[in-house]
């Protein structure tokens, strides 16, 4: 083999290691894109279904605080009556047995009342916390919005994946998670790619 066909052979040789190279590269990146669309799909996910649930829980809380305002109602009612059941009979000086258990039936019902405004006071507390819950939530459904269109632009770059697989994945939640499925299967099919395209430089 004479000097100039063999520089050729060592030339195509090394061309053909940087074209290798390239690809793997490529399929590297493909990879690390891919498993971040599934990242942003997935948390997109529990976003919606969280905020799906908000609704729900906030008609909780709010059945649960008018079950325990007219809990406290009732025990207020009940205190005062038997507050002044306990005066009458102070008044009167009744039986120390009468007394004593009127004085009880007063104690009971203000550790209710107390109970049911402690109650009240918890239910107060846990609308504004899902009403803050509710806007990080959805401050972060907007961040992933603006995640996955980067993760878009980024996959708009190879040349090895099919151009719908970089399309704008929209701003909704549900669009978000559609976006995400659909470039994770595009993303898999470009990660193996057939042995021509590895080879064609050969």
């Amino acid at each position: 083999m004479g000097v100039d066909a063999a520089s050729e052979h060592l030339a195509h040789a090394a061309e053909l290691e940087r074209r290798d190279e390239e690809v793997a590269s490529e399929l590297a990146t493909i990879r690390e894109l891919g498993d971040a669309a599934g990242a942003i799909r997935a948390r997109a996910a529990e976003i919606r279904e969280s905020l799906e649930r908000i609704p729900a829980e906030l008609g909780e809380i709010g059945d649960r605080r008018r079950g325990t305002e007219a809990e406290a109602a009732r025990a207020r009612g009940e205190l005062q009556t038997a507050e002044a059941r306990v005066v009458e009979l102070e008044a009167k000086r009744r039986k120390a047995d009468e007394l004593d258990r009127a004085r009880r039936e007063a104690a009971t019902a203000r550790d209710r009342l107390e109970d049911a405004e402690a109650q009240l006071g918890r239910l107060e507390a846990l609308e504004p916390e899902l009403r803050a819950r509710e806007r990080a939530l959805r401050q972060e459904g907007d961040e992933l919005a603006r995640s996955a269109a980067r993760v878009a632009a980024e996959i708009r770059s190879l040349a090895r994946v099919t151009e719908s697989a970089g399309d704008d994945p929209g701003a909704a939640l549900d669009e978000v998670e559609e976006w995400g499925a659909r470039v994770r299967s595009a993303l898999f099919v470009a990660r193996d790619p057939p042995e021509w395209v590895v080879w064609r430089f050969e």
